[in-house]
């Protein structure tokens, strides 16, 4: 919980404190400590970028802490022992006209932030109604993290000389305790049964999810009918999973976390990546380049050709890639183990020295994903279309560069602009053009006419 002075008087423990007190009080704080700004000025009767007051639930002994300046805490222990997990929203107004440099600069810049001490997550939200306004919301573990060890830490500085030259103004910055104060006391009792894991990141994500559960379960308040049937979906789902099924991965993408997951942990300027999918449960077959990957003899062929290629330009020669598509009727392999031979649609191939690929297949259909279970029910009965649109899956990695799971999808095809796990981005979307050029054909051991596909792929190096 936050408390901040706006134009009225507003209370703090039951005590009224007038706007102009308020003032005097809690001006010239210093800084903003994320970016290192002074506050801009406020219009009449307002305080930019108001010193902020963390309230942690339980209060026993109520005292003011300093942290940093004139910024304070409300603790109420040991002075050692800090609000715990506090989500910084910090307003910023871009220069009109720079938004996409300052997008491109921020999605460079988030590891820095993120590899912070004490940052846990950070996103950043455009505003609806304001192309120039954002929001960063930051995740910190304690308010000291960000208000006194991020400004002069070395991320700190480095992350402010990257995005702050796009800023039109200071950001106004505000501090809230995760703490919900409308909780019931079991929230807090679950939380703090988890207090002595031994792994921090495991204790973090534990109490998240009990609160942000807690949270669901009193937005929607399910009726135990309800909530019995929830558990019985959920069961539902795992019993559908087999070996060469994965129905919650399936779950994952159309509910969009597999592609929320995928964007967070993405490069930042190599190919963009997109979701795994749940057809890739068994191992590709090892295959020479210009093997082909059609092991049914259709008819009309296709040839995949492409460059792996570092963040530099320069070839990565020796790259491993992992490819697996469904057939010209929108099948995979495993969907039809008594139509198709295994590896069909499948191959794993290596890079030449020129950090080239090249395969033989067939251009890939749209198709459903599976609507036998529980999550075809789901599609169902919210009325929504399960198809993909058409694509082949790749993955590919090499020594000393990120591992990325992407697709090359057909350019022109239904379902680009409905996806139904969310996975279509602009720059996959590629040419399967039709190609007459004979000499061209007999290189790739086809013949012409054939559908040819070029797709590069940049690997960003390892940190």
């Amino acid at each position: 919980m936050s408390i901040v002075c706006m134009s009225r008087p507003f209370a703090l423990f039951g005590h009224h404190l007038s706007c102009s007190t308020a003032s005097r009080a809690l001006s010239n704080h210093g800084r903003s400590a994320l970016f290192g700004h002074k506050p801009v000025r406020a219009p009449a009767g307002r305080i930019a970028n108001p010193t902020v007051f963390a309230i942690r639930p339980r209060i026993r002994a109520r005292r003011l802490a300093y942290v940093r300046r004139r910024a304070y805490v409300l603790v109420t222990s040991s002075p050692n022992e800090e609000p715990t997990v506090i989500v910084e929203n910090a307003y910023l107004r871009i220069v009109p006209g720079r938004e996409a440099d300052f997008e491109r600069a921020f999605r460079a810049a988030q590891p820095i932030l993120t590899g912070a001490q004490g940052c846990m997550s950070a996103g950043l939200f455009p505003d609806a109604e304001n192309d120039s306004v954002y929001l960063l919301q930051v995740t910190w573990r304690t308010l000291r993290d960000h208000v006194e060890t991020f400004p002069d830490s070395e991320p700190g500085r480095r992350f402010a000389e990257q995005i702050a030259h796009f800023f039109d103004s200071a950001p106004e910055v505000r501090h809230f305790d995760t703490t919900d104060v409308s909780a019931e006391p079991a929230t807090s009792t679950v939380v703090d049964s988890f207090r002595d894991t031994p792994d921090p990141r495991l204790r973090d994500i534990l109490g998240a999810l009990t609160r942000h559960l807690h949270a669901f379960v009193r937005e929607v308040r399910p009726s135990v009918a309800e909530w019995e049937q929830a558990i019985e979906f959920l069961t539902g789902v795992g019993q559908t999973c087999t070996d060469t099924r994965q129905e919650f991965i399936l779950l994952s993408d159309v509910l969009g976390v597999s592609m929320l997951v995928e964007t967070m942990n993405a490069q930042h300027t190599g190919t963009a990546s997109t979701v795994l999918g749940p057809f890739h449960m068994t191992e590709s077959p090892r295959r020479a380049l210009g093997d082909s990957i059609d092991l049914m003899g259709t008819a009309r062929p296709c040839v995949i050709s492409g460059r792996v290629l570092g963040a530099d330009g320069e070839p990565v020669p020796g790259a491993d890639i992992d490819v697996w598509q469904c057939t010209e009727d929108g099948f995979y392999d495993v969907q039809q183990p008594d139509v198709q031979p295994p590896g069909n649609g499948r191959g794993r191939f290596t890079t030449d020295q020129d950090g080239r690929y090249w395969f033989r297949t067939v251009v890939p259909s749209h198709y459903p994903i599976p609507t036998d279970g529980p999550v075809g029910r789901l599609l169902d009965s919210s009325k929504r279309h399960p198809y993909r649109p058409a694509h082949v899956h790749f993955i590919a990695g090499a020594d000393g560069y990120q591992e990325l799971t992407t697709h090359v999808f057909v350019a022109g095809g239904p379902y680009l602009d409905s996806d139904a796990v969310f996975a279509v981005k602009p720059s996959l979307v590629v040419d399967f053009a039709e190609s007459p050029d004979e000499a061209d054909a007999a290189s790739y051991g086809v013949t012409a006419p054939f559908v040819h596909a070029q797709f590069d792929i940049v690997l960003e190096k390892s940190s």
